[in-house]
């Protein structure tokens, strides 16, 4: 007897970009995205290390429009952060899957979900910190966050823009700066919140939460 999969099912993205730790940005993780639209203004990802079959799960992500974002509480607010770089930079991106695909059709989805995911505000959690070696998922759960601007990239993935451009033209097939350009107009007139925030406590460590993307502006990034 087979069993009720919908809520995996209803899986319609797979997006693939890097993480940072708000405890150190220093730290990168490959995050591979796998999303479901829970409405026009919320979508929930499962986050694995890789889009390979032995993949581990590593964490969860949940994106909300500009309007649900504005609603949430200050304290709250800090948790979340910004995608506007990793769009307009070309980094974030919608992988092919393996057996291959139309590319101008695979293009044409991925302009369709990023010209709406740059306004958007994500929350997430890892639970396995594969980058440091654990077989297991040790410890509580780290808040994350997105590289913001050049110079994070390179404090936070070794060989910054130049490492990035090779690696998605190795695995993907797609060139860094044509993604840049053909995505310049994407978001056109949006402003990441600017709202002052408070000094928020995660489980292990405390910092300072300016707005969305302020574990850089902690660290001077």
């Amino acid at each position: 007897m087979s069993q009720n999969f919908a809520p995996i099912s209803k899986t319609c993205a797979h997006l693939h970009a890097y993480h940072t730790y708000a405890s150190d940005p220093t730290r990168c993780v490959e995050a591979n995205h796998y999303c479901t639209m829970v409405n026009a203004d919320m979508r929930q990802c499962i986050i694995y290390d890789s889009p390979g079959p032995g993949a581990r799960l590593i964490g969860i992500e949940y994106l909300v429009s500009p309007k649900l974002y504005e609603k949430l509480p200050e304290q709250e607010q800090g948790l979340w952060h910004s995608h506007v770089y990793e769009v307009k930079s070309g980094m974030l991106v919608m992988p092919p899957p393996p057996e291959g695909t139309d590319r101008k059709k695979l293009d044409e989805l991925e302009k369709e979900e990023l010209s709406q995911l740059v306004t958007f505000y994500g929350k997430v959690y890892h639970l396995w910190q594969v980058d440091r070696g654990d077989e297991l998922p040790m410890g509580a759960p780290e808040l994350m966050g997105s590289i913001t601007s050049d110079e994070a990239l390179n404090k936070a993935l070794p060989g910054g823009k130049a490492k990035l451009r090779e690696a998605h033209k190795s695995k993907f097939g797609v060139d860094l700066d044509e993604n840049a350009e053909k995505r310049k107009d994407f978001g056109k007139g949006f402003k990441i919140h600017p709202t002052v925030r408070l000094l928020l406590k995660s489980v292990l460590t405390a910092f300072l939460r300016l707005d969305a993307d302020s574990m850089w502006k902690k660290q001077g990034r």
